[in-house]
């Protein structure tokens, strides 16, 4: 219609088109600038941005790098769903809140060391919870060990619940022509590892002694180091024979992790 216009109206109607595209060009560049400030000012959400694959992964929980509290760096619920709540919930009466003692053969050094600590908490629901978060260590601890050819052995009797067994196969092993391997490769081994080493960090306020979640990862302290360093943990109070204990400043800050070279093809 435009053309028409041009071609063949008169000088008036040409003149007034001439005014109204100036206008309307005015106005596309004010709203390119806008958006384009608008565009630069927006705030990318961290958590629910998905990897494109550029960028290398740390293999720990899932996490809120903006949190402004430990607890909400890490949300439980998002490791422990209601439903395993639930069911662990309903074990702990049978096994680590017994009159009996705990076992050290049957729970890692970690949990048997906090045992009491539980058994003193007035709160129930506080209560409640550590005991979930404990019992939930366990399994994943008793699970690493009857996937390695080395420590099987000692995790035999151990019964890990189905429903964590089979979310534990699916998140923590590798799968190898169509079969799962009974031992877990670094990348999954690692996950697994933060898994525990954030749980431990729960269970001790964020303040936690490495010593014996060491001994139950069979970890030396010095290798364990990365994996806390690798969570945003910070290591603190060590020195003069003291040994160090891993927090969790917030809001989470990462070491840089290495690209991966890839290796160029030969034509």
């Amino acid at each position: 219609m435009r053309d028409l216009t041009n071609a063949f109206g008169t000088k008036k109607a040409n003149k007034q088109i001439k005014v109204r595209d100036s206008l309307n060009r005015k106005e596309d560049a004010d709203t390119v600038k806008e958006t384009q400030k608008k565009m630069t000012e927006l705030k990318v959400n961290p958590v629910a941005t998905p990897s494109d694959g550029s960028q290398p992964a740390r293999n720990i929980p899932h996490h809120d790098i903006l949190a402004e509290t430990p607890e909400k760096a890490y949300p439980l619920d998002r490791i422990i769903s209601k439903q395993e709540m639930d069911i662990l919930k309903y074990d702990l009466e049978g096994t680590l809140l017994t009159d009996g003692r705990v076992s050290p053969d049957a729970y890692p050094v970690f949990v048997c060391n906090r045992v009491q600590k539980l058994k003193e908490i007035k709160d129930e629901a506080e209560r409640q919870t550590l005991g979930v978060i404990l019992l939930y260590m366990t399994h994943l601890i008793k699970f690493r060990d009857q996937q390695s050819i080395d420590h099987r052995a000692s995790a035999k009797s151990h019964r890990v619940p189905e429903i964590l067994y089979k979310k534990f196969s699916n998140k923590f092993l590798d799968e190898d022509s169509g079969k799962k391997k009974r031992e877990a490769s670094g990348p999954k081994n690692d996950l697994l590892v933060s898994h525990v080493l954030v749980l431990s960090l729960m269970a001790d306020e964020y303040k936690s002694d490495q010593t014996d979640i060491a001994r139950d990862l069979r970890m030396t302290m010095l290798k364990l180091r990365p994996h806390y360093l690798n969570l945003g943990c910070k290591m603190v109070g060590g020195g003069k024979g003291k040994i160090a204990q891993a927090t969790l400043p917030v809001p989470l800050k990462f070491p840089p992790l290495e690209q991966r070279r890839r290796k160029k093809k030969r034509v």
